[in-house]
């Protein structure tokens, strides 16, 4: 498992465990601490407003034949490509101006299309390999190529987005931050030269891909649910009626109670990830939050874990649990989302903090 991430995000946040992990994301926080991110929302208004100027324009033209197919996942993954770009790396990727880049062409040569069935089977099989069987086998599938390819792009590709953030010096985006955070002479307290240049790699998928995925099934959720795309409209609109600026503040934005439940009950039912791989580092025992009946007829209150074994978080399966959200709980709901009771509310996976 460790062994297939690293392969494709080189040995950054997502490949660390344990006191690496530790080390790395104490170092990584202060580039994304809330007011960090605050200082970026204008970029990624701009960035929003550029879209939907390129969206108006392709409608326009269609309205002769009165019909259009719109790949909003094509515009999204463009658009936050381009953000990802310039708040983090202060680089202009120029995706949504229509500029090609060899980082975009990777992007969907990896993650877009349809994988046959025996690569769906490959990579279920490859989490339960032994690592050392995988640093021994070369296994000559075009999909393993493609990693390779893959890995190796983004390792040059960002060892040249480092080198230009050193000689530039004191920006504003991720990757200035990172660097002076990083300037600590503990060594216990820095990232080496490749974790930093890992790093990147992380950055742009979690901040790219995924992120062009989720606002996918946002779009998709609240158009196959009209009633709550008004009321989200009527939200935005009430909050400009009071403003006498274009751009909203952050704390306008934290304010649309109704628009920020809808994009928790997207997360709830598409979430980003849907489930966590992890491996016991000792002994233990899981308590069950109610009991249940094995096979044998017998009824257990808890698990014991063995030091080794691998323990699966199925988010995806735990945000449609009846018992937790509701009878309702496979539909588009995001009133379940106002009035929730916290306190006896367990939560995992992307709603740990909400």
């Amino acid at each position: 498992m460790q062994k297939s991430t690293e392969l494709m995000f080189g040995r950054g946040l997502v490949w660390a465990t344990g006191e690496i992990h530790r080390r790395q994301r104490g170092i990584m926080n202060p580039a994304f601490s809330a007011p960090q991110m605050r200082t970026f929302l204008p970029m990624f208004q701009d960035s929003a407003s550029k879209l939907a100027q390129m969206l108006k324009e392709e409608v326009i033209d269609a309205e002769p034949s009165g019909q259009l197919v719109v790949d909003m996942i094509g515009w999204l993954s463009r658009t936050t490509l381009d953000i990802i770009g310039e708040l983090g790396f202060g680089f202009q990727f120029g995706s949504l101006d229509g500029l090609e880049n060899p980082l975009r062409k990777q992007n969907e040569s990896l993650f877009i299309g349809t994988p046959p069935r025996y690569r769906l089977i490959l990579k279920t099989l490859w989490y339960y390999l032994p690592e050392l069987l995988l640093d021994l086998i070369y296994l000559p599938t075009p999909r393993y190529r493609q990693l390779r390819r893959y890995s190796a792009f983004m390792r040059n590709f960002s060892q040249g987005i480092v080198e230009r953030s050193i000689i530039e010096g004191d920006g504003k985006d991720v990757m200035s931050v990172l660097l002076r955070a990083n300037a600590s002479e503990d060594p216990r307290r820095t990232l080496s030269d490749i974790e930093m240049v890992d790093q990147i790699a992380t950055l742009l998928f979690a901040g790219h891909d995924t992120t062009a995925k989720s606002l996918t099934w946002y779009l998709y959720e609240i158009a196959r649910n009209p009633e709550c795309q008004e009321r989200v409209r009527a939200e935005i609109a009430a909050i400009r009626a009071n403003k006498w600026v274009e751009k909203l503040s952050a704390t306008d934005l934290e304010s649309m109670a109704y628009t920020l439940a809808t994009i928790k009950e997207t997360l709830r039912l598409h979430p980003i990830v849907n489930v966590m791989h992890k491996e016991a580092t000792r002994d233990d025992v899981i308590p069950l939050s109610s009991p249940i009946v094995t096979k044998s007829g017998e009824q257990v209150s808890s698990i014991p874990v063995r030091k080794g074994t691998l323990v699966d978080l199925a988010v995806g399966v735990y945000n449609r649990l009846p018992e937790i959200w509701g009878a309702d709980a496979n539909e588009f709901k995001p009133e379940r989302f106002l009035d929730i009771d916290k306190s006896n509310h367990s939560n995992i996976g992307v709603f740990g903090n909400l």
